[in-house]
Order: C-alpha cells, then sequence, then structure tokens
C-alpha cells in the first residue's frame, strides 16, 4: 500500500517503543515473552521497520482464543492496573477471539477519528442516535455509545442483537426470519416514538428496516452511519436514493485491530468506489496476493485487489501480520477501496448481520 515517507516514519518509531515494551523480560506481555524463545531472532536489534515483520510469521489469531487476554498485556501495565476495555469478535470466522484496548487507545482509535471525520463531512452534531448493533463482549456497541454521546451529548437510543446466535440459524429458516422481524420490530417502534435522526447499524440491517420505513420517516434521518460489514456499491446507491437528506459515512474495520472511516460522506463519492483511510500510525495495513508467510512480501499495485495485512501496535496488545478476512483494492495515499470479504473452498465466513 502506498503510504506517505512521513507515516512511515513514524510507524517505524513507534513500532520500537511499542517492542521495547511487549519484549522487556521483565515487565512485557508473556505471549510474546514466550514466543520470542522460538523467534530464532533478538527481536529488539534485528525488527527495526515495518519491513522486517514479516519475520514473525502470520499471527495465529486462534492464539488469541487459546489463551487469557492478559498473557497479551505487558504486566507492567498489570501491575499498575491500567484500565482497559475488553472486547471479543462476533465469531465471522470460527470461534470468537479476544483482545483488550487501555481505555485511551479505545477512546482515539473508535471515538476520536470518527469524530474528526464526521465533523469534516458535515455529519449532524446535537442529533438523537438510533445504535442498532451486538452490545455485551461486542467492541462496536461501546464504540456506538461513545462516538453518538460525542457527537449529541447524550446515549443513542439502542436496539440489541447477538450476531452469533443469528449464524447458527439456518440460512433462509424461519427461525432467521422470526428474530430479524424481532429485531425490526422493536426498532420501528423506536423510531414511530422518538425523534430520530441518525441511524447507525449494519448495511443489511438497514437494508430489511427500509423495507419497513415509510418516506417520511427516511426522509426525516439527517446522518447514517454504516458499520459491522462491508458497503457494497449497490448498498451505496440504493442507501442514497432511500435516504436522500441522510449524510453518509462508513467504517471499516474489526474488534482485533480497531477501524478505519470514510473522510468525507458517500454522499460527494458518486460513482467512485467507497475508500477508508487509515487514521493513524497505530496501524499498518497492506494488500498481498495470498495469504501465507511466504506471501508478506508480494504486495499488489495500485488499483490491484489483494488480501488485507494489518499490524497493530499498541501499548496494550500488539499482533503483526494479521491476515484478515476480506481483500480490498489497494489506492494511492493510504487509502484502502472497497472491502469484501475473501472465501474460497478452505476459508469459510459465517455471513450475517453482522
Amino acid at each position: 500500500m502506498q503510504v506517505a515517507d512521513s507515516f512511515k516514519t513514524r510507524f517505524d518509531l513507534r513500532l520500537k517503543k511499542i517492542l521495547s515494551i511487549h519484549f522487556d523480560l521483565q515487565t512485557g506481555s508473556k505471549y510474546w515473552i514466550n514466543r520470542a524463545r522460538n523467534l530464532g531472532m533478538d527481536v529488539l536489534s534485528e525488527i527495526q521497520t515495518e519491513q522486517d515483520l514479516h519475520r514473525f510469521g502470520v499471527m495465529p489469531l486462534e492464539d488469541l482464543s487459546k489463551y487469557p487476554v492478559e498473557d497479551f498485556i505487558p504486566k507492567r501495565f498489570l501491575e499498575t492496573k491500567r484500565p482497559y476495555v475488553i472486547a471479543s469478535t462476533g465469531g465471522r470466522t470460527g470461534k470468537p477471539k479476544t483482545t483488550a484496548y487501555f481505555r485511551d487507545e479505545f477512546e482515539s482509535v473508535f471515538v476520536d477519528n470518527f469524530v474528526q471525520s464526521a465533523l469534516k463531512a458535515g455529519f449532524p452534531e446535537g442529533s438523537n442516535w438510533l445504535w442498532i448493533g451486538p452490545g455485551g463482549p461486542h467492541i462496536i456497541g461501546r464504540a456506538a455509545y461513545a462516538i453518538a454521546t460525542a457527537m449529541s451529548g447524550h446515549e443513542p437510543f439502542s436496539i440489541d442483537f447477538d450476531p452469533r446466535w443469528f449464524r447458527k440459524l439456518a440460512e433462509g429458516s424461519m427461525a432467521r426470519r422470526r428474530y430479524m422481524e424481532h429485531l425490526l420490530e422493536q426498532a420501528y417502534a423506536v423510531i414511530e416514538s422518538q425523534r430520530i435522526d441518525v441511524l447507525f447499524t449494519t448495511p443489511v440491517v438497514l437494508r430489511f428496516l427500509t423495507k419497513i420505513m415509510i418516506r417520511q420517516d427516511r426522509e426525516a434521518i439527517r446522518g447514517i452511519y454504516l458499520g459491522g460489514m462491508s458497503v457494497t456499491p449497490d448498498d451505496h446507491n440504493f442507501f442514497l436514493r432511500e435516504f436522500p437528506n441522510a449524510v453518509m459515512m462508513a467504517g471499516y474495520g474489526n474488534t482485533l485491530l480497531g477501524v478505519c472511516d470514510t473522510d468525507v460522506s458517500l454522499n460527494s463519492l458518486g460513482d467512485e468506489p467507497i475508500r477508508y483511510k487509515v487514521p493513524s500510525e497505530r496501524i499498518f495495513i497492506k494488500m498481498i496476493h495470498g495469504s501465507e508467510a511466504a506471501d508478506l512480501h508480494n504486495i499488489v499495485k495500485e488499483g490491484e485487489r489483494g488480501r488485507l495485512v494489518v499490524h497493530r501496535i499498541d501499548e496494550s496488545v500488539f499482533l503483526p501480520n494479521v491476515v484478515e478476512s476480506d481483500t480490498a483494492v489497494r489506492l494511492p495515499d493510504g487509502y484502502l477501496g472497497d472491502p469484501q470479504p475473501f472465501i474460497n473452498q478452505a476459508h469459510k465466513i459465517s455471513v450475517g448481520i453482522y
């Protein structure tokens, strides 16, 4: 992925700091101190830049299900009881994985970056939000409450759902249909009784909700934020047409790594693909041909689609070479475009409502 030299420089400087924290034999993270014994290298002297990170190999994400979350957090922070947020994935690619963010990291990653992009895009302020999505262990629910409060001064109205249970229900079954009807009944009851200006949900749920909202309801919506799933070009055009007065934004990311937001409204893109901006040097994203350790250097050219590989370098958790379950188009200036699920015979993804 084409990234400005200044970004690479900041990333590499941060990388050295994060490695010194996680690999400190006395105060580092238990997981990485143990892993270091089998890496066959001196991490602190041999890993200097992003280009060296391939030597860790592909991050085994099953370890995030196998080991306690405390094993990934440096001992120095556990001893000082630095506050952190715990979150688990939605189970789209198998057994849920658990991670953590220090509270200041959570605010920076999930709240501050959105607010900056939203203000730039002209997203409505001081409005009533309706959040339709998962709560519990899912970090997107915490983010929904935080960004709604940051933009409006109060928490959103909300309808909770369980994406893991939805995936257990057979596709096309009566049970799935009734579950969706249950969500929609609750959501529409809020829309009918409250002044709702902003909707935050997944594209799939909003598609269903749109079908039962009357024109007056849809025209009253002034902001839409789509998250939790990829937004297809067809979704984009459909929602622009059905919600003519709404400023529309989207976020792409996940529980383990954070979120990249659109830094302009989707209304302004026309026929251009939706693009997402990497918000800071705490993550580095590239697209590759393939998905194995040997492919980590095989980076696609601009305009080509490739498998997403992400490095997360936080004080809370260090995750190098996370091979994502999505592909995206490599765009200039640090953007990624049109993310879509990567699906083949060996890589099964359970698509649901989140």
